[in-house]
């Protein structure tokens, strides 16, 4: 599979999924910044703010530890699973 049209799959999966529906932004208080990306009513004090901060850390943590762990693996063995993978 041709990488360019993999990874372009992937970023059309992806903001599709990360903009709110039409019927989510309709007579909602939220910011401007907020009424694009979230269902609902948005974030309501600082406490919120902190948990998406946090979750938001989190996600993007776990996704670079793993995809280091998965280019750059540690084991010398040629017949660890590691590299079955990476094939």
């Amino acid at each position: 599979m041709n990488k360019k049209y993999f990874f372009s799959g992937i970023l059309m999966i992806w903001v599709h999924f990360s903009i709110a529906c039409d019927m989510c932004n309709k007579g909602s208080d939220r910011s401007k910044f907020w009424e694009i990306f979230s269902h609902g009513r948005g974030p309501d004090g600082n406490v919120d703010y902190l948990l998406f901060a946090s979750g938001i850390i989190i996600v993007l943590l776990t996704l670079i530890y793993s995809l280091k762990f998965l280019i750059f693996p540690k084991e010398k063995n040629k017949n660890h699973i590691k590299y079955s993978i990476l094939k």
